[in-house]
């Protein structure tokens, strides 16, 4: 199957690197300071996601990718556990406890513990990243507070891959319905926390092409799940209502990724990736046709 064409939110691995065992001794020794874990525990969580981006989108699959950063995302996720128990108030007097409380809980999204990590999310928006929060000496960092308010959606995201990917497109007609309807409800759940997440963002907050990916992902699996499950692979956009409001959701969705990439993208990006990876998200949604640059 030519990669291009595939789910993007459904690749497998490709690519393995070494934990870091420094990393794990730094961050859970008790005479480092509470700052230098928590960077500790960043630098962890993005050689984790780096792995997980050369795994899924890399060139050459190699044994053990998932084990190794999987196995990273569970250092982080433990350590904090710690380190917001025990330093809580050192956190907080230095306003890091609504970045720890964040990165904890993307690191048990990543290792696929939903329940705990939306727990977190829901924890730290209820206390640390709250605006104004007793014993805050500055203002909530935006980043951390979208990637929380988001956080619930982009695990139903990964919920409905999951569905459609165990769905039996040869069940009755009721299960295959009610295998969609679930995975329907979860994407339009996801947009609305997307939504929610993005609303007090700067216009150009670099947050929002993360999200953006995320909405095409979720655009790509209802439509994946309508061909599936309830229509067949024949079905176009001018057989069925349904389907056509979906398509033109999806189109509505890539557009605004698009506009926002293409006004906002930083200086020296190279420009003929930046049109590859459009034009891959178009493939994937099945976007027929070309449209003029965007007006910025």
């Amino acid at each position: 199957m030519n990669r291009r064409n595939e789910n993007p939110w459904a690749r497998s691995g490709r690519r393995i690197a070494t934990l870091a065992i420094v990393a794990v001794v730094t961050m859970l020794s008790a005479c480092v300071s509470h700052i230098d874990q928590l960077r500790e525990a960043e630098r962890t969580f993005s050689r984790a996601a780096e792995m997980e981006n050369r795994e899924r989108y890399g060139e050459a699959q190699v044994a053990r990718a998932v084990d190794s950063y999987t196995a990273s995302y569970q250092v982080v996720a433990r350590g904090l556990d710690r380190l917001i128990r025990e330093r809580l108030s050192d956190l907080r007097a230095d306003n890091l406890l609504c970045t720890a409380y964040t990165l904890q809980a993307l690191s048990l999204w990543r290792i696929h513990d939903r329940d705990a990590a939306v727990r977190q999310a829901r924890t730290g928006l209820a206390t640390a990243c709250v605006e104004g929060a007793p014993g805050a000496v500055r203002a909530v960092t935006p980043r951390d507070r979208a990637l929380l308010v988001a956080l619930p959606g982009l695990a139903a995201i990964d919920e409905s891959n999951e569905l459609l990917v165990r769905a039996d497109h040869t069940a009755p007609a009721a299960a295959r319905m009610t295998a969609y309807q679930r995975i329907r409800d979860n994407i339009d759940a996801a947009g609305r926390h997307l939504d929610d997440a993005e609303r007090p963002l700067a216009a150009d907050h670099p947050i929002r092409a993360y999200f953006g990916l995320s909405r095409m992902g979720a655009a790509r699996i209802r439509t994946q799940a309508m061909q599936k499950l309830v229509f067949g692979p024949e079905v176009t956009a001018e057989r069925d209502v349904e389907f056509k409001a979906a398509a033109e959701a999806a189109r509505g969705t890539w557009e605004q990724y698009r506009r926002f990439i293409h006004c906002r993208a930083p200086a020296g990006e190279d420009p003929t990736r930046v049109k590859e990876g459009l034009d891959g998200w178009r493939r994937a949604l099945g976007l027929s046709g070309e449209s003029p640059d965007p007006r910025c």
